[in-house]
């Protein structure tokens, strides 16, 4: 097992990428925290749209939400849960992003072709929403850059080890781990283990997965463009 960790505090902006698919804006960005209880109570029985935006929402406790605008994709990261990942499993989410832009591509390159080839997906394209957001004041990270640590950072996808290590971490207290990018050589990683260790996001990119059948092998920014 790792022995100590030092705690750093990042003040840089931070980058993540999900597929365009996901709505934008839903009930976490207007609802207050009391007002969103209100409504998942009166409508959980009901209403099944609102039980597909708010996902799992029982996993996270209360003084962990985040509400208002730009409080979606991170809510998000920890109500729906599709799969697991290095550090956390299937029953568990967390929010995943990179100190930059090139490196958050980088990362959801692998997985995104990973899942397609898996899925036998034909040729096609992929949109990509990226947000930006820092960690909330004075939140601490513990560096994982240290050699003990080398051992979670292999390129498999074998994450037995570094989820049962993030599990004690978290149960202990951690707000999450900075860690070095797997995918992207030299590039730099967070991840969060509760939503209220992060700010709101604002969305600051939109880009196109280009997959052959074979694997992505381009990526495009999509730029608006006035028409008239």
């Amino acid at each position: 097992m790792p022995g100590a960790v030092e705690n750093v505090v990042l003040e840089a902006p931070l980058y993540r990428m999900v597929p365009s698919r996901f709505p934008p804006v839903n009930l976490f960005e207007w609802a207050t925290g009391p007002e969103f209880e209100a409504l998942a109570a009166l409508e959980s029985d009901t209403n099944d749209r609102l039980l597909n935006e708010a996902g799992a929402l029982a996993l996270v406790p209360m003084g962990e939400r985040i509400f208002g605008p730009g409080s979606t994709p991170v809510m998000a990261a920890f109500t729906h849960i599709g799969h697991d990942n290095r550090f956390n499993d299937a029953t568990r989410g967390a929010y995943y992003a990179a100190l930059t832009k090139s490196t958050a591509i980088a990362e959801t390159r692998f997985h995104r072709q990973r899942f397609m080839s898996a899925s036998n997906d034909p040729a096609g394209t992929v949109q990509m929403r990226c947000y930006s957001n820092r960690l909330a004041p004075k939140t601490a990270l513990e560096s994982l850059f240290a050699s003990d640590f080398a051992g979670f950072f292999d390129t498999s996808t074998q994450y037995a080890a570094s989820q049962a290590y993030a599990a004690q971490r978290r149960n202990g207290g951690a707000a999450g781990f900075y860690y070095p990018s797997v995918r992207d050589a030299g590039g730099q990683c967070v991840v969060a283990f509760r939503p209220n260790a992060l700010t709101h996001t604002v969305q600051c990119g939109h880009y196109e997965y280009c997959w052959n059948g074979h694997e992505i092998e381009q990526v495009f920014e999509l730029v608006s463009q006035r028409l008239s």
